[in-house]
């Protein structure tokens, strides 16, 4: 489970609906990309203080698809859930897009292209909101890193 892996994990769905309080908008969609569960785009859809706006979920594993729709349904009003590759999906009127702990998954060849096509698809001062995890190039870092994410999972 992500939340024992991943220090912070509640907290980073936490800020994300807080920073879509503030940047999203009237009649716009929300993506949530790389949706697994549903944890960012329930968090998105309840901190939400906009009119007419669509929260869109998207994933590329029909397991994570059902776990998703049990769990935004009867909880969010206007959600879409799409199982699909994110680099094969259209980003229109977007106010908020969120790639949470999903970027590491695309190719890296791939990677420019698709933070391309997500900028083209925000409305004027739309946000994209990147949580990921980091790799330290130096070893001595990487190693502190790993046994301090070592130290957090034995916690």
């Amino acid at each position: 489970m992500v939340k024992r892996s991943v220090p912070g994990y509640e907290a980073m769905i936490q800020m994300v609906g807080l920073v879509a309080r503030t940047y999203g908008k009237d009649h716009t969609n929300y993506y949530d990309l790389g949706s697994s569960t549903g944890a960012i785009t329930l968090a998105l859809a309840l901190n939400n203080k906009h009119n007419n706006n669509k929260f869109i979920a998207v994933d590329n594993s029909p397991q994570m698809v059902k776990k998703c729709q049990r769990n935004l349904s009867g909880k969010v009003d206007n959600f879409e859930i799409v199982c699909a590759d994110i680099n094969d999906i259209s980003i229109e009127n977007a106010s908020i897009v969120v790639l949470n702990l999903t970027l590491q998954f695309v190719d890296v060849e791939k990677r420019s292209k698709l933070i391309k096509k997500i900028y083209d698809g925000l409305v004027p001062d739309g946000v994209l909101i990147i949580s990921e995890k980091i790799h330290f190039d130096d070893k001595e870092n990487q190693k502190q890193l790993a046994r301090l994410h070592l130290d957090f999972k034995r916690a």
